[in-house]
This record gives structure tokens, sequence and C-alpha cells, in this order.
């Protein structure tokens, strides 16, 4: 009776969370049993937005892959945390509160033009495209933030039996109280969301990494690769982050998180220059961390219908893993097409290697070209995309069995064996001389950080050898010719290293180590973006959530 007793006195005595307040400090128990709860977000993000108000009814207007433009995935929380700390004109950021222009566009994913046509069609009233695309916004963020809305004032969120819900690990004592009853900011969840994802992302990575399992793996390029795992160094959980005052009204009064604050976006057509500067002014980064964060675009990818940019990936060698193939799709002049064989994430001495070649295995001679999406007045928004060599049959015909691991011959072997597997391209399968997209998609400030180019008052890149293709210029043709730029020199600003900004890049390409190091550095300070005061956890409370084996 005594100790009930107490816990109704301590419980009495807890304030609710109050915006424009510091959020009070987790216990060890909350963070394993948030840790879990966000994993299992992360294992089934469908269902968890079936459990919000609307979410089931917005996922049947996103069919099939189109969802990924609006589940809680991985990516997708990652995504909520640079966006949440984007400076507002307030001078604050990492509030908990996102601006809602624009959000819940969906723009149609027709061009609006085509090559040598007249974009008359492309207004603002043809599937909610803006005529130009000069500015980034939160679209679709909110069906993110509203999945940890949940999570922040309902502890029993997604916990159940049946219908994908979950049974919390015995070794977790639940909390009594939600994260906002218990005083908590929603600013400090959405960070701790983030480190749960990063962390989950890194585990995906060596998942296709295995040492003790026959090469190659799904993130080996073949069975001579060095062992391609990692360890990802232990972030330090912060507390004390501040939420904003709500202030919306209509239907946005409704989400706690909304807010009516100018918010400091990046150009998401802006060159390296410009991306460099956006980073100095609006989180105090050197162009090195600048790079580092960046590689954050190793998870996910631009989707059609929230932004009107091509859908291909930055890495289509995985949406979901830490690691720096985004570098090296950059940097790398050869490169290898990524045609999963791997039928598991975990499966290990697959037949033949994911990374294709050519047809005796070599590594493509690749290139970019500039894509024209024509679905803006301008005719874009403008992306990169990168192109190969096809594989011939012919060529193949010709050569011993068995092929190379990393030959695109095993997959004429493939798509014989089962049509529905067959990933090789129709000019490919009928013997055609052509050049492949890689399915790799790249956005000017990705570029920017390599190459030098500038852009016009729309976005379009300009000013390199291959930007000047008359048809292109003159929107008759959607990619302009293979690009050669020259490569960024932009000096290093307080960092020691020296090296400028290009030589990072190809740095990053080469060493996924110093990559995750520096990424994890960057990352933690950009999800503390002008919040002052924060409380660090003990290390014991610390190492305790980051090394809980979470089921999920």
């Amino acid at each position: 009776k005594v100790v009930v007793l107490l816990g109704l006195l301590a419980a009495i005595g807890q304030a609710s969370y109050c915006p424009g307040t510091p959020g009070a400090e987790w216990t060890e128990d909350e963070l394993k049993f948030y840790k879990e709860k966000i994993r299992w977000i992360i294992k089934r993000p469908e269902k968890a937005l079936k459990l919000v108000p609307g979410g089931a009814e917005i996922l049947e207007g996103y069919p099939g892959k189109n969802k990924r433009a609006i589940i809680p995935n991985l990516a997708k929380i990652v995504r909520l945390n640079f966006h949440d700390c984007v400076k507002q004109v307030n001078g604050e950021g990492c509030n908990g509160c996102l601006n809602f222009q624009f959000m819940g566009a969906k723009f149609s994913r027709t061009r609006c033009s085509k090559p040598g046509q007249n974009p008359d069609n492309c207004n603002s009233q043809d599937g909610g495209r803006p005529e130009r695309l000069l500015a980034n916004n939160n679209n679709n963020l909110v069906w993110v933030a509203s999945v940890l809305e949940e999570v922040y004032k309902n502890k029993d969120f997604g916990i159940g039996n049946g219908n994908g819900k979950y049974k919390v690990s015995k070794s977790i004592n639940q909390p009594s109280l939600s994260l906002f009853e218990a005083g908590r900011s929603r600013a400090d969840l959405w960070a701790f969301a983030g480190l749960v994802s990063v962390q989950k992302a890194a585990e995906n990575h060596n998942t296709k990494c295995n040492p003790d399992q026959p090469k190659p793996c799904g993130n080996d390029i073949n069975s001579a690769s060095p062992d391609c795992n990692y360890e990802l160094p232990e972030p330090v959980m912060q507390f004390g982050r501040v939420d904003c005052v709500p202030d919306c009204e209509g239907d946005n009064a409704a989400f706690g998180f909304c807010t009516t604050e100018t918010e400091i976006h990046a150009n998401p057509s802006g060159n390296g220059q410009e991306t460099v500067d956006y980073f100095h002014d609006s989180f105090e980064f050197n162009p090195r961390e600048s790079a580092a964060i960046l590689g954050g675009h190793t998870l996910g990818g631009p989707n059609t219908f929230n932004s009107l940019f091509s859908d291909d990936p930055w890495t289509p060698q995985g949406r979901e893993d830490l690691n720096n193939f985004y570098y090296f799709n950059i940097a790398k002049r050869q490169n290898y097409r990524y045609l999963k064989v791997a039928k598991k994430e975990a499966d290990c001495g697959l037949k033949f290697s994911n990374f294709i070649g050519d047809e005796e295995g070599n590594p493509l001679d690749v290139g970019f070209k500039v894509s024209s999406e024509f679905r803006t007045q301008p005719h874009g928004p403008w992306d990169w995309a990168v192109f190969g060599q096809g594989c011939k049959r012919s060529v193949c015909n010709a050569l011993p069995k068995p092929y190379a691991e990393n030959s695109c011959c095993n997959w004429f072997d493939e798509c014989a064996i089962d049509g529905g597997r067959c990933k090789l391209k129709g000019s490919e399968l009928n013997d055609k001389d052509k050049e492949v997209s890689l399915n790799i998609g790249m956005l000017n400030p990705d570029i920017g950080l390599y190459y030098n180019f500038s852009i016009d008052g729309d976005g379009r890149p300009e000013g390199c050898p291959g930007m000047d293709a008359v048809k292109w210029v003159n929107n008759q043709r959607r990619y302009s010719d293979i690009v050669e730029c020259p490569i960024n020199t932009l000096a290093p600003v307080d960092d020691t290293s020296g090296l400028d900004l290009g030589e990072v890049i190809e740095m990053y390409a080469d060493d996924n180590v110093q990559w995750v190091t520096d990424f994890m550095d960057v990352f933690q300070k950009m999800i503390r973006n002008k919040a002052a005061g924060l409380i660090n956890a003990d290390t014991g409370k610390n190492d305790a959530w980051w090394n809980f084996d979470a089921k999920f």
C-alpha cells in the first residue's frame, strides 16, 4: 500500500508538458520503452499510420509504391529531424513544430509538357503545381509527425494482440504516464526517434555485411570484397528542447505541432556554393560538415508526389542502409548497376553479386546527365541521372560460363528462369547497343558538393560542357549530354584537414567509417540546432538505451 501511495503522489506531482518550456529529462525505462515503440513503427509503418486519425484514408490515395510519399518509415523520421531543426526567422530551431505551408500538396506525376511543346499546361491549377520550384517545404511530413504525436500523447499506442500490433518486452518497465503527461517535450521525442532510426539504418547495412557468412552478402561488391560491417559511434541523448507554442488556426489548429512561424529552408535547386552558404547560416556548419550531413540522403529518396522531382533514389543500393554509397554514386566515374538478386536482406553466399558491371564483370564507365522533368513552367525541376552502357546478349553468348560474379550476363540466365524477376531493360533483351540508366537520382545540392556549376533563375544547371546541347537547351529533349563539370574546390573553413569540398566527397566515397564518424557528429549537432541549455543523459543511462536490444 505504501508503494502504491508513493506512486500516486509522484504522479500527482508530475505536471504535463507546457509548450515554451524545456522538456524534462527521460528515465532509463522511458528510453528503452520508446526505443522499442519507434522500432515497431519502423518495422510496420503502414500499420502505425492506419492507427492515427485519417491515416487509413490517406493511404488509399497513395497505392503501391506511392505510399513512400507518406508512410512514417525510417527515412521519413530522419527527414523530419532536419525539417524540425531548420532555423526559423525568429531564431528558433529543433522545437517540435512544422510550418504547414504547402503541407499535404499532392503533385501530379503527369508531365505537363513534352519535349519541344509549349508548357502552357504547367500552371498552378494543374495538379497543384507551382509555376517554379524555388523554395523547400515540409510537404507530407504531417503524417510521420502525426504518428509520433500518438507516441507522445498515448503511451499505449501500437500495443496489443494481433493486427500488426506489438507486445512490450518483458524486460521493460512500462511507464505509467505518456511523455506529454510526464513533462517531456515533443522536440526531444523527435530527436530521440531520429537517433533510433539512424542506429537501425546502420544495423540494416551490417545485416548485408556479415563477416561470418560466405561472400558475397548483399552489400559486398563481390566475394573478394573486404568486410564492410562497421560499428556506429554511440551518440549522447540530450534533453531540454523547447517546443514552440502552436498558433495555427482552422483545421490545422488540431495539430499541436503546427506553427505559422516562417522557416528558412534550403533551395532544393541550389548549387554547391548556395548549399554550403545555407548550412553555414542556418546550422553553423562548415563545408565538410555540410557534405557529411547531406550523406543522410543515403536514406530514402525524392518523391514526385511531394516534390515534383524524379523518384529515382540517391542510393538504389539500399534506401534504408546507412553507408557511403551516396558519395560513391556522386564521385565515381566507374560504378555498378544495383540489380538485387538476394531474396532476403540477410542472404549471403549469393549465386552472383547484387552489383552488376559489364559482360566481363568490370565496373561500368558512367556519367551524369541532367534531366528536365517537364513538370513546371520552365520545364523543370532538374535532377541528375547516372547512365552507363547496357548489357549485350551477343557479347554474353561469346563468353564461357560460369560468368564472373559481377557480370551482367548472369541476368540473361535469370530472366530465362523467371521472367517475373527479370531486371534487364528491353533494349538489352533485344541486344541493342544502348546506354541505360543506373536508376540513381541526384539533386543540384547533392551534385554541387562535388561539381562546380551555376544555375539560372529557375534552378536549371548551366555552365558545363554537356549542358550546351542545343536540343536540350531548347527543351526539345529530356536529357542533356554527359556532363563534364570541374571539381568543386571550395576551400575548407574551420576544418583542420585542409581538404577542399571535392576532396571531402572523394574521401567519403573511399572511406565509409570516416563518413559514418563525421555524420554522427554533425547529426547530433543538427538535432540541437538553436536549442540551448540541453542536459546530457548520464553515461549509464545513455549506454543502457543505446545497447538495449529492441526486438524489432
